[in-house]
């Protein structure tokens, strides 16, 4: 049995992205650096690179840093502001 959240909460690597404004490589870099768990597709063992995200775990994500304030280093790059 796959240890997945429920259809309701489940999220593609692409729809995080989309919801997060960055490219799908900057959430798969979240993902193996521990920020946010990810949830496979197959068995353990087969390894297709599909992934499952959890919206809460996305939320909370970014609650956290929301939370941190402007001083602490975001997990996205922003633009610098202009003169």
């Amino acid at each position: 049995m796959l240890n997945l959240p429920p259809e309701d909460r489940r999220l593609t690597t692409a729809q995080v992205a989309t919801m997060t404004g960055v490219e799908p490589g900057t959430v798969n870099s979240w993902a193996k650096r521990g920020l946010l768990r990810r949830y496979s597709k197959s068995p353990k063992g087969v390894n297709t690179q599909q992934y499952y995200y959890d919206v809460k775990d996305v939320e909370a994500l970014f609650a956290e840093e929301t939370e941190q304030g402007e001083d602490t280093p975001s997990l996205i790059e922003k633009p610098a502001a202009a003169d």
